[in-house]
This record gives C-alpha cells, sequence and structure tokens, in this order.
C-alpha cells in the first residue's frame, strides 16, 4: 500500500517535520507509562501539551527542535521533550532545573536577543534524559 511506505523526513515541510516528532515523542513516552495527553492549541502557560501517566502523574511539557532555555518558560513547571532526527533520539530535561545551572555558570553560551538560549546539541550541564 502506497501510503504505508515509509517517508522521508528531509521531504517534509517544517509543520510537518513538528507532527512527525510528536508523533516519534508520544510513541517514547507511551512505552513509559504516558498513555493519555491532551494537546494545546494556544500554548497554554508554555506547555504544547498535558500528558496523563498511568500512576495518575500529570506533566505539562514544551516540544523543541533543539535544546532551549527561556525565562518566558520559567516557573511554569515545564518539561522539554526534544527528538533529534540526527540520532532518532527523543531528549527530556526539567527546564527549570537547568534555566538555573545555566544562570549559575553561564557557559561561554550565546544569548539571543530574545533573551532565549538556544543549542544545536545538548549542552554538557544539562540533566537530560536520553531514550532511544
Amino acid at each position: 500500500m502506497e501510503s504505508f511506505k515509509e517517508i522521508d523526513y528531509k521531504e517534509l515541510t517544517s509543520v510537518q517535520k513538528e507532527s512527525y516528532a510528536f508523533c516519534q515523542i508520544q510513541a517514547v513516552m507511551s512505552k513509559r507509562g504516558w498513555l493519555e495527553y491532551h494537546r494545546l492549541n494556544d500554548d497554554h502557560n508554555g506547555a504544547d501539551w498535558v500528558s496523563f501517566h498511568i500512576d495518575g502523574k500529570t506533566e505539562r511539557f514544551q516540544q523543541k527542535s533543539r535544546f532551549t532555555l527561556s525565562p518566558k518558560y520559567y516557573g511554569k513547571g515545564l518539561k522539554v521533550m526534544v527528538y533529534s532526527f540526527a540520532d532518532d533520539s527523543v531528549y527530556m530535561y526539567d527546564h527549570d532545573d537547568n534555566f538555573d545551572t545555566w544562570e549559575e555558570k553561564r557557559m561561554g553560551v550565546k544569548v539571543y536577543k530574545d533573551d532565549f538560549l538556544r543549542s544545536k546539541t545538548i549542552p554538557s550541564f544539562a540533566i537530560v534524559n536520553i531514550i532511544k
């Protein structure tokens, strides 16, 4: 069946890549007990979706295409999920914990004019769960 052949990620539009990454993230999360989620259309308090674990825990998540820290997300209790096409991995980190660490060390990392820290790689100081 033509519609079930594997696609080439590089040929997707940016919106399609974001949807693809979301599906990859959800596949990994479901293996770890996060079986329910609710996508938020308006980026509510920085969250792209809320997930519910089988043990009753609820977490708020922000999806990014690369490691990102920002004051606008600080204090909102967000976990950040990054899908890396390069190594087909999902990375998760606590935004506030990493923001505090970065603020303390500054690590010589460039801050963009909108006060975001963005990196193509995951900085070594980030406490990251690497999930394949």
